[in-house]
């Protein structure tokens, strides 16, 4: 095919593209901005001198401009912006405020990515300006691939031209969490890693083939399965949906055995046999949990068969994608294993899972000490990491550092049709086995083009088919599809019992098994002898969405009226509350009546209880006009948190968590914009009164700014304008410019009242809410506010 097919991009609002852009980046940044805010908040509370308090001041000025810089990408994504930033701030870049109209106009401008002395920027702003000629320069129209790692590279020059940020990851400590939660997964692959152990020194495993190959059947699968653990798209999965993942069972795998599409594990490892003492590389994916099992099926092959005896491990220089691997992520790694019965710095256990027998926890150590060993003497490396590149206690020569290229290519935005272009094809040329692990690896194998059903992987992949000994393990989690048949890809598409199957990672129920994949013997006919792929449509069981409370989540429903997968996986269906008939409402008590009622307020809603799973991990509170501890966050029961969810669901359903910090400085930006040019409905606050003075009268909330008063009661809670509703909203002494009130209609007077907040940001502009129909909306709980 001469010409390639267009590109995925969000232009079409079915897209995962343009799910990525509406929904998954703005919780991504979301989250950057939120971690940043901790370390701002920790470095506050810890300097002790004052030379250090100089220094730390300096510090948290620029951590204070990238949250305003990421705050602003935010709101200029939900709206279509040009691709780029306004030159300003005291380390080259951030958006300028806006003091006119005519200033207004100049966020549209396209700036290319500041030059922070990395690698890629002119590539990238090369191509932007031809984006950009052809009106392709916003994040609704740009290709989809070009504009994810173009986000990417974008958040590295935040930190890169920093004096003091530098080496800040803003994601290490989610992929360190979602480690943590690992625990059992690590423990039995390390205790079956020791059987195998066992049975080798017996002396006949490296010679019995068939043992070898269903060995390597299971780890492959492992490191499939593994794949599936992607924090950039798993942006809403709890802890126990994770554990789901991670699950490497036989019997798990059996199972999860017919979602695969494309199984060419037979004609891998028919290759597998023809090598001698070769080279294995493989061009990593997510850190944790999946690089642990990537180290797994290395450590099998060197140690095991005689076919390989080093591996190459292919990085990313930089933060990537939130969750890919980096070289100081494989030192932490190895960290965690020495001693997981401690965390750094702390006598608590590294794994949050139950502890481990002493028979796990030896076989870990012992994995340990090998993996050591292997990275001192060189069996195995991580390209172009100093210090795990060829010896821990020496390195390797600068004619194997010059073969073995760089890092950096594989931050680069295009297509890996590239590689056969590039000197020494970054470092895989002579490889015996190249394996390309991940959804973006395989977008960029095949282009993350528009391939009509039934295109071939080797004529989706180009100049590089042939050129290398491929295989890619993808689970699927974009659009993209090369490699099937025709007629499976046209049944999959058409038929609504699969709809979503190109990107759903998550998708579970009563759904009839996916049709049967092909045979390996077919697809080793199609395969070409050094090309090959395995391929999985992830709504298989792995593909999480489970609940870790009660309730099947094979039976579970989204509740009437919110669309799929809003704001985690909400198990409350938020109905208006029937009128009272006249005869029912006498004679009730003083205390009966002291709950609002329909008649108060005909917006009045009741929850009624499903499964429960939203996370709390998910939202950040606020309680005494400052952020909650975690402490605090772990006393609100889940039918509170549950709750939370499903009513701003019911009130807008593009809304997703936020924190107040992120809210306040898109909402002082916006508020520098003329009358009519602002938008100051895009955050809201979850307000539930825990406490409120006792009254005359109905206690009832006035706010400023939509002019709206309202009936509330303790147990009630309310969705509020974040521009109405700080954190200290009903401290009077420190919230000297209200702009919401609390008081007695029939004394006039001010009411005292506690209260949690949590806040939301709205991702659709055009997404009516029900403040712009007018309505209030009082949720009613009469469940423990506290556990």
């Amino acid at each position: 095919m001469a010409t390639l097919p267009p590109p995925y991009d969000p232009t079409v609002k079915e897209s995962f593209s343009y799910t990525t852009v509406v929904k998954r980046w703005p919780v991504i940044i979301t989250n950057l901005i939120d971690c940043v805010y901790k370390a701002n908040h920790e470095l506050a509370v810890t300097s002790t001198t004052s030379v250090t308090d100089e220094l730390v001041k300096k510090k948290i000025e620029e951590g204070k401009a990238i949250i305003e810089t990421a705050s602003k990408l935010k709101y200029e994504m939900g709206r279509d912006k040009a691709l780029t930033l306004s030159p300003r701030s005291s380390f080259g870049f951030a958006f300028r405020k806006a003091e006119t109209e005519a200033d207004v106009e100049t966020f549209e401008l396209m700036t290319p990515i500041p030059d922070d002395g990395g690698p890629h920027v002119e590539l990238y702003n090369t191509e932007l300006e031809k984006l950009s000629a052809n009106g392709k320069g916003n994040w609704f129209t740009a290709p989809w691939l070009y504009a994810e790692c173009y986000l990417y590279r974008l958040i590295r020059t935040w930190f890169s031209l920093t004096e003091h940020w530098t080496q800040f990851d803003p994601f290490l400590v989610l992929k360190e969490d979602t480690f943590k939660g690992s625990g059992a997964a690590v423990y039995q692959l390390a205790l079956t890693m020791t059987e195998i152990d066992a049975e080798a020194e017996k002396g006949s495993l490296e010679k019995d083939l068939a043992r070898l190959e269903v060995l390597f059947d299971e780890m492959i699968q492992m490191c499939f399965w593994g794949n599936a653990t992607d924090l950039s798209l798993l942006t809403t999965l709890s802890t126990g949906d994770i554990e789901k993942l991670q699950t490497v069972g036989k019997e798990a795998q059996a199972a999860s055995r017919k979602y695969i599409l494309r199984d060419d594990i037979d004609t891998a490892w028919q290759h597998l046999k023809t090598l001698d003492n070769a080279r294995l590389d493989i061009v990593l994916d997510n850190s944790g949990f999946e690089y642990f099992t990537d180290l797994i099926l290395a450590d099998f092959l060197v140690t095991h068969t005689g076919f390989i005896n080093s591996v190459v491990f292919h990085p990313k220089d930089i933060p990537w994608f939130v969750s890919d691997v980096t070289p100081p992520d494989v030192r932490a790694l190895l960290s965690a294993i020495s001693d997981p019965s401690s965390s750094t710095g702390s006598s608590q256990p590294y794994f949050t899972t139950p502890p481990p027998s002493p028979a796990h926890l030896s076989a870990l150590h012992k994995l340990h000490y090998r993996w050591l060993k292997y990275f001192e003497n060189g069996t195995f490396r991580v390209n172009g990491a100093p210090g795990l590149d060829g010896g821990l206690s020496g390195g390797v020569g600068e004619e194997t550092r010059k073969r073995d290229g760089g890092m950096e290519f594989w931050t680069r935005y295009g297509n890996y049709r590239e590689l056969v272009e590039v000197e020494g094809m970054a470092g895989l040329e002579g490889s015996g086995l190249v394996i390309f692990k991940g959804d973006l690896n395989y977008r960029k194998l095949t282009g993350d083009v528009q391939w009509p059903a039934g295109t071939t992987f080797e004529e989706a992949m180009g100049p590089l088919a042939g050129k290398l000994p491929i295989l890619s393990l993808r689970t699927n989690k974009a659009d993209v599809i090369a490699g099937l048949p025709k007629e499976l890809v046209e049944k999959m598409d058409s038929d609504p019992e699969t709809s979503g199957w190109r990107t759903n990672g998550r998708a579970r129920g009563k759904k009839p098994p996916l049709p049967k994949p092909q045979s390996n013997k077919s697809q080793t006919q199609q395969a070409s002898p050094n090309v090959t792929a395995v391929g999985a449509n992830t709504s298989a069981p792995h593909g999480g969405g489970g609940s870790s409370g009660g309730g099947s989540s094979s039976t579970r429903k989204t509740p009437a009226g919110l669309p799929p997968g809003v704001l985690g996986n909400s198990n409350f269906a938020v109905i208006p509350r029937k009128q009272s008939p006249d005869s029912e409402r006498k004679g009730k008590s003083k205390e009966e009546k002291e709950d609002i009622t329909v008649e108060d307020n005909p917006n009045l809603y009741v929850a009624t209880p499903g499964s429960g799973s939203s996370s709390k991990k998910d939202l950040v509170f606020y309680t005494n006009c400052e952020r909650a501890t975690d402490d605090f966050r772990k006393t609100l029961p889940q039918e509170y948190i549950d709750l939370v969810f499903s009513s701003m669901a019911k009130f807008c359903p593009t809304l997703i968590p936020t924190t107040y910090e992120a809210a306040s400085e898109y909402l002082r930006e916006e508020k520098l914009k003329p009358k009519g040019k602002r938008d100051l409905r895009r955050e809201f606050c979850y307000l539930s009164f825990t406490k409120i003075q006792e009254s005359v009268g109905r206690p009832t909330l006035f706010l400023l700014e939509t002019q709206t008063l309202i009936a509330v009661g303790p147990g009630h809670s309310i969705a509020v304008p974040t521009i109405d509703c700080p954190p200290w909203a009903f401290d009077r002494e420190r919230n000297t410019e209200p702009s919401i009130f609390l008081f007695d209609p029939a004394t006039k007077k001010p009411l005292d009242a506690v209260a949690i907040m949590t806040y939301f940001s709205n991702t659709d502009p055009n997404q009516k809410h029900a403040f712009d129909e007018k309505e209030t909306n009082i949720i009613q709980y009469k469940g423990r506010m506290y556990e």
